[in-house]
């Protein structure tokens, strides 16, 4: 189904998981706790249909990438980038 998350449970990138936060077309952002210092983060992840669509993959990997650039007050900040 185009609207599921994919698998990723994000202990393979250090973070444990909670709930969902938001969702767009291309994914889902939850809320995550970075194990290794404590601290709630979000993590950015594809939806299953996105994973599947090498267009659709791409342009979700652009707007992240252009997102590490991104230092707006109020803004959440992008400091790692996984795929797997």
């Amino acid at each position: 189904m185009p609207g599921e998350c994919t698998g990723v449970t994000g202990r393979e990138f250090g973070l444990g998981t909670g709930g969902e936060v938001a969702r767009g077309g291309m994914g889902a952002i939850l809320r995550a706790t970075d194990l290794s210092i404590e601290r709630t983060v979000a993590m950015k992840i594809a939806l299953k249909h996105a994973v599947t669509n090498e267009v659709i993959l791409r342009r979700f990997t652009q707007e992240t990438k252009f997102h590490f650039g991104m230092t707006i007050d109020d803004t959440l900040r992008i400091v790692l980038l996984k795929a797997n």
